[in-house]
């Protein structure tokens, strides 16, 4: 609790139908439960409809029935300080709800800096470990132009995402840029990589992780999945991976393991850390707000300040029908 002076730690835990609640920082300690009801459940399913549909030019971007609910239910008694960080841990059932939407102050224009974290001790392990000093950032990106299959999308601002990043830091650290990777090229190159990035595509299955695929390229060039067992090989040190693709932080609950996501995944063969989305990205706005992070980033922000100035940058600077959560609140 000593080391707790500019942030705060809130924890949700689903235990049968009971969530229990921390909220710990240096002056306080809470714990809450409450019954979980169908009235929940009902507005978690509509909450993810709202936001995981692209919106018309009038829909209304905060004011929706059931983000209204799920805010209160959290956080209803809580005062927020903007000026701390937030440690949120959760048990896996709630780690696709978006905290970002609500904690945000749309009236104020102000979101408070989120990390998501496993646990505390985690959290205090890896603020104790050495942090390597960022001198290579490998971007690796499929844009699917010139596939005949129709069964992938063309990622339209791939390659914009990637210039834009390679000019967010030049000239101070190398960028590497790779279009089109195979697999095995992409395991051989990372295994020393500070920074990954990935812009591609990627399908979760949450009843069987077996079905879950990331897109690479195969010797031809030719859209290839590669399923989420076969990132067992990989062996990462990097400081941060950021998956610019769809649903990366969705999978399979497994039993007394937590998600199987490509975000967990990751974390699990030596990441220290992960930006992925829980719900699918649009193409434009992702590769706006890419770029944009990696302009923080190398303004020296922390990894979660880096995303919180991002986010408000955008709402900042787009027209008001972008500013609905389904553009900006899934990383």
């Amino acid at each position: 609790v000593s080391n707790l002076k500019d942030k705060e730690v809130f924890m949700f835990h689903l235990v049968d139908s009971t969530l229990f609640s921390s909220q710990i920082s240096d002056s306080k300690q809470l714990i809450d439960s409450k019954p979980i009801e169908d009235k929940f459940l009902k507005k978690t399913k509509e909450l993810f409809l709202y936001l995981k549909s692209p919106p018309t030019k009038h829909s209304n971007n905060f004011n929706n029935n059931a983000l209204s609910y799920l805010r209160d239910f959290f956080f209803e008694e809580q005062i927020i300080n903007y000026n701390k960080e937030l440690i949120i841990i959760c048990s896996p059932e709630l780690e696709m709800l978006p905290f970002d939407i609500f904690l945000f102050d749309q009236k104020k224009n102000k979101l408070p800096i989120i990390s998501h974290q496993f646990s505390l001790a985690n959290y205090a392990f890896l603020n104790h470990l050495e942090k390597n000093t960022i001198k290579e950032i490998d971007i690796f990106s499929f844009d699917f132009n010139n596939t005949q299959d129709s069964t992938y999308k063309e990622l339209k601002f791939a390659n914009e995402e990637q210039l834009k990043i390679n000019a967010a830091w030049k000239p101070q650290l190398i960028t590497n840029s790779h279009k089109g990777t195979q697999f095995q090229k992409f395991l051989n190159k990372t295994e020393s990589s500070n920074i990954i990035h990935l812009i591609t595509h990627a399908s979760q299955n949450t009843t069987d992780q077996a079905e879950s695929y990331m897109l690479f390229v195969d010797d031809k060039n030719k859209p290839k999945p590669v399923y989420f067992h076969e990132f067992d090989n990989c062996n990462f040190k990097a400081e941060l991976i950021i998956i610019s693709a769809c649903e990366t932080a969705v999978g399979e609950k497994i039993e007394g393991e937590g998600s199987a996501t490509f975000a967990n995944k990751f974390i699990s063969k030596g990441a220290k850390s992960v930006i992925s989305s829980i719900w699918t990205a649009n193409d434009k706005a992702s590769s706006i707000l890419m770029a944009n992070f990696h302009k923080n980033l190398k303004l020296g922000k922390s990894k979660d300040r880096s995303l919180r100035d991002t986010k408000l940058e955008y709402l900042n600077a787009v027209d008001p029908e972008f500013r609905h959560p389904y553009y900006w609140a899934g990383f």
